[in-house]
């Protein structure tokens, strides 16, 4: 990915000290997030039978072959959002947020904190987790997306996994996610290996 980053610099005219201090991003947000999902996706619908139902019906009655599966046709699709939204709260690919800047405030006091600068990140695995945010966090339910009566008390809000500062951006990713999971529902009847149900991926 980084072969062609000094030519790249010279034509947009990046030092290579403002590469060095974004490579953190560009190797997050250019390498292993989408595999990485997509890896948890498949086994949380597959330790969760239910759940794995309700997706291959929703992908099969609206497509009756792969062709007709594309990056368009894939946002009629809600609830796979919402299994990819729970799988990336169960299992967020960017363990720490993106570290940036908060919007600066004026202080109501005579404090001059003008000059102070502060750099903020949440640990994502550990919000998602905690209780007082999500309902039995620890339990992969889609449905809390859905605006189960039983999750009324979710702050789904809390779920920013690729923010980065103020700014959200999802898109493309989320679009090829969704397009991969459903080419891979539409083609495939999986189940867990026997030896995995007993694995967890919340340690």
């Amino acid at each position: 990915m980084f072969s062609s980053i000094p030519y790249a610099a010279f034509r947009a005219s990046l030092s290579v000290e403002k590469l060095v201090a974004n490579e953190e991003i560009l190797i997050i947000g250019g390498s292993e997030t989408s595999a990485s999902l997509l890896s948890g996706v498949t086994y949380l619908l597959l330790k969760n039978e239910d759940a794995y139902h309700k997706l291959v019906a929703e992908v099969c009655s609206n497509f009756e072959s792969e062709d007709e599966v594309t990056l368009i046709s894939v946002n009629r699709l809600a609830y796979m959002l919402v299994c990819l939204d729970e799988a990336l709260r169960m299992y967020p690919p960017i363990a720490n947020g993106f570290p940036g800047l908060p919007r600066k405030r004026e202080p109501k006091s005579l404090v001059n904190l003008s000059q102070e600068i502060h750099i903020v990140s949440v640990h994502q695995w550990a919000l998602y987790r905690r209780g007082e945010y999500f309902t039995n966090p620890d339990t992969y339910h889609p449905e809390r997306f859905f605006e189960d009566p039983k999750f009324a008390d979710d702050c789904r809000d809390a779920l920013q996994t690729f923010t980065a500062a103020l700014e959200n951006d999802l898109g493309l990713a989320y679009s090829e996610m969704r397009l991969i999971l459903a080419k891979t529902i539409f083609n495939f009847d999986m189940k867990l290996a026997k030896d995995a149900h007993d694995r967890s991926i919340c340690i």
